[in-house]
């Protein structure tokens, strides 16, 4: 990052690109913690709880873009069957969004 980038952020004339994100927690893993819980954190205690939430993020972007297996060696029906206790729970996630979003206030 460019040291005026970095002022300017600091300052809050701008802010944090993607790609600076990624620098930076790429280098100071700390960090990334620190980003994604707002704090400090142990870093065994979330280990499992971000794989997991990174599998499901990979999931929902391959059921939402089934092009994505076009260059992989395994069918979509195959796919779904391997992921299905994820893609259940990700379908009753979005139904009870979808109820609560129905609901009159």
């Amino acid at each position: 990052m460019k040291e005026k980038d970095v002022e300017n952020i600091e300052y809050n004339y701008q802010r944090m690109r993607d790609e600076d994100f990624q620098k930076v927690c790429s280098v100071y893993e700390d960090f990334s913690r620190w980003i994604t819980y707002e704090g400090p954190i142990d870093s065994t205690s979330v280990t499992w709880t971000v794989a997991d939430s990174a599998q499901r993020a990979a999931i929902y972007l391959v059921e939402r873009n089934p092009a994505l297996l076009a260059n992989s060696d395994i069918s979509l029906e195959e796919w779904q069957e391997r992921h299905s206790e994820v893609l259940e729970s990700l379908r009753e996630e979005e139904q009870r969004v979808d109820d609560e979003n129905e609901t009159p206030q």
